[in-house]
């Protein structure tokens, strides 16, 4: 059987030890977005997901308004189902090493973005998009 399902990979950040937030990334060809998140034992940040219907990408690095259209984005996690609201993110505190799985729900969004404000320790975000054909 053949997998017509159409897959994209991005290395958001890797390995990331300061304060960032990634450029655009395309989400108008894509139905699902999963992101992952792995940190280590001494991480704490906070990594928070926005979103843009807009035909041209904002600029996610300057604050969201009336000229600059993209808003934060609540994200599911796969775990347990917990719901991270757009404007808190997932907000890790230093104590265990771990990989959190989150979905997005991009229905009718152009374009994503994650914002990561760390404190100490390292992260690491990768996102994964596809079809469902």
């Amino acid at each position: 059987m053949v997998n017509l399902r159409q897959k994209k990979h991005v290395e958001v950040f890797t390995s990331a030890v300061a304060s960032a937030t990634s450029p655009a990334i395309s989400t108008s060809d894509y139905r699902n977005v999963i992101v992952t998140i792995a940190y280590d034992a001494t991480f704490a940040g906070t990594i928070k997901f926005n979103g843009s219907a807009e035909p041209t990408d904002p600029d996610y690095t300057t604050a969201k308004g009336l000229t600059n259209l993209y808003s934060g984005i609540q994200v599911r996690e796969r775990e347990d189902d917990s719901i991270f609201d757009g404007n808190d993110g997932v907000v890790v505190v230093a104590g265990a090493a771990n990989v959190r799985i989150v979905e997005f729900n991009t229905n009718l969004l152009e374009s994503i973005s994650i914002d990561l404000t760390r404190t100490a320790g390292t992260v690491t975000v990768t996102s994964q998009l596809t079809t469902n054909a």
